[in-house]
């Protein structure tokens, strides 16, 4: 894949793909330094894999209300297209 360079201002060369060539002003896209991430949660485990399975378990896991919320307003979405089919 073919890509030309290109320097914006005093920051470090940039690789631009040619489909983004003349459509988008590069100084816009790569002119401002990216922001430094939050720090990593603290997520209790004796290993990375532990750390892991709890972090997404974290993540994914939804409360029984939330759940049901979730379902309810799933089956009045499916209710009201029902409804509009047959009208």
């Amino acid at each position: 894949m073919h890509h030309n360079q290109c320097k914006v201002g005093d920051f470090q060369e940039v690789l631009v793909p040619p489909y983004l060539e003349g459509n988008i002003p590069v100084t816009e896209v790569y002119a401002q330094p990216m922001k430094p991430l939050p720090p990593a949660p603290n997520v209790p485990g004796n290993t990375e894999f532990e750390r892991f399975d709890n972090a997404v378990r974290q993540i994914l896991t939804l409360s029984k209300d939330d759940l049901l919320k979730l379902e309810a307003r799933e089956k009045r979405k499916k209710e009201r297209k029902k409804k509009t089919k047959k009208s």
